[in-house]
């Protein structure tokens, strides 16, 4: 390994020597910070002479970056630092499924929900669903369907997240919860344009703007359509405060990675998931 200080000559006819007098050398790797061109130039120059591969390691500073898929603009090759949206095709391709899968299981569903309406309206005082404000594409608000589990209504400026074994909830809202039974309003939602099959949980605002101020990155779920589930629900994480980066992570490689084929493999996830009973609270 070469080092970052020294003389490059001095370094370079070390190595030529060393390679000269000792078999089983399979490689060079040269460590310097990658804003000394200068010198990385005089140093690959020099070793060229050397029958064997040199290899330059990232630089700490950047070696995060050399996992972005490489993109040509004209003959200028570049790291896509932030996937591009979907395009009209693909985008039009997620809308169709979104429409048609929902509308399916909506009508499927329908005498579960009525059922379900049924008994909330029986178990406790209060409305069937429960409206909430959430964040969705581009910051834009919108009113989130979901059937009540709670014994109180809560949507202000500072909300309270539920917990497994939160007082606030009812028998049958924790049941309605462990199944995801309560998510099922939100393929009005879906139908409305609102929210996709597929994305990052559309968050309260209260949440938005408190994590987006001290988790990284905890706003590029603004930048895509939130969904009924995603990767974060499928690897039943935690709602806990302490899975926040986590979750982030999760959902971020969602959106870098996004498909069609993705999301049906997700869909299906999510139901294997459902049965297992292994549900976030939210």
């Amino acid at each position: 390994m070469l080092p970052e200080t020294g003389s490059a000559h001095g370094v370079v006819e070390e190595v030529v020597s060393t390679t000269r007098e000792r078999s089983g050398i399979e490689g060079i790797f040269v460590v310097v910070g990658w804003d000394q061109i200068g010198r990385i130039n005089e140093l690959v120059a020099a070793l060229r002479v050397v029958p064997l591969p040199v290899r330059l390691l990232p630089d700490p500073k950047l070696a995060h970056l050399l996992d972005r898929p490489a993109v040509h603009v004209g003959t200028l090759r570049t790291a896509e630092l932030q996937r591009q949206p979907l395009t009209i095709e693909e985008r039009a391709a997620k809308r169709l499924m979104d429409i048609v899968l929902a509308g399916v299981a909506g009508v499927a569903l329908l005498p579960l929900m009525l059922i379900v309406a049924l008994l909330i309206r029986l178990d406790s005082p209060g409305p069937v669903f429960f409206t909430q404000t959430r964040n969705g594409f581009n910051s834009r608000a919108f009113r989130i369907f979901k059937f009540r589990t709670l014994k109180t209504l809560e949507d202000g400026p500072v909300i309270k997240q539920v917990t497994r074994n939160d007082g606030r909830l009812t028998r049958l809202g924790r049941l309605l919860r462990r199944t995801s039974i309560d998510e099922l309003p939100q393929l009005i939602n879906v139908v409305r344009g609102e929210m996709s099959l597929v994305g990052p949980r559309p968050e309260v605002p209260y949440f938005v703007e408190r994590f987006s101020a001290s988790v990284p990155s905890y706003a590029d779920r603004l930048r895509v359509q939130g969904g009924i589930t995603g990767l974060a629900q499928i690897h039943g994480r935690s709602r806990g405060l302490d899975s926040i980066p986590e979750r982030v992570r999760l959902d971020n490689s969602y959106i870098e990675t996004r498909s069609l084929w993705g999301d049906i493999l997700i869909l299906f996830r999510t139901l294997e998931v459902i049965f297992r009973g292994d549900r976030d609270c939210e």
